[in-house]
């Protein structure tokens, strides 16, 4: 595994609230820690059915969805995300030639969730340089409807490789976006399972 052992530096990018549509007052905020990020595109997602899941120990159901063409997802770049079914949060990543990071984990962090008020979910998903890496997580229980701040990172060996925060609003808030996502979840059914 080829990793860059030299000096890190925090490269941020500060986006105002105005540019992103947010009445909240927040500004949505892109920090690319790592300078081997050539390319990062955050937005709403609207993915097909999974094919594969796979076990997450570190979330809230304990797995994660293998889901193809995911890259292709993408149906516009925006730091708000209705807070609706089918509406899925993400990032696309594109890294420098050369710089692999196979130990990367996504890490979410958002509102407390579920009985246990977990605010914080992990899994082990790849970034590797001459591919679209997709990191994103999907609204598809009624336990994930949570409004307020998600914030989305890449982290590899104690480093932050990029980290995106997103805003889940009500979907009145965002017309433009709600529904855009809007599917049938029972035809969303996995096809097969795999440990590990």
């Amino acid at each position: 595994m080829l990793r860059d052992r030299g000096t890190a530096f925090l490269w941020r990018v500060v986006l105002p609230a105005l540019l992103v549509g947010s009445g909240t007052g927040l500004g949505a905020e892109v920090a690319l820690q790592r300078p081997q990020v050539v390319s990062l595109k955050a937005g709403l997602f609207c993915p097909g059915a999974p094919e594969e899941i796979h076990q997450a120990p570190d979330t809230y159901k304990g797995e994660r969805h293998m889901i193809p063409g995911l890259h292709e997802a993408l149906v516009v770049e925006t730091f708000r995300i209705p807070m609706e079914y089918g509406a899925t949060l993400g990032v696309i990543v594109e890294l420098a030639p050369w710089f692999d990071y196979f130990d990367a984990t996504m890490v979410l962090e958002h509102p407390a969730m579920g009985s246990d008020g977990r605010t914080r979910q992990v899994a082990e998903i790849p970034l590797v340089s001459g591919a679209a890496n997709v990191h994103a997580y999907g609204l598809n229980h009624a336990y994930e409807m949570l409004p307020g701040l998600w914030r989305l990172s890449g982290q590899s060996g104690g480093m932050t490789i990029y980290e995106v925060v997103f805003e889940v609003v009500h979907p009145d808030s965002v017309p433009e976006l709600a529904g855009l996502c809007r599917k049938d979840l029972l035809s969303a059914v996995p096809v097969r399972r795999q440990a590990g």
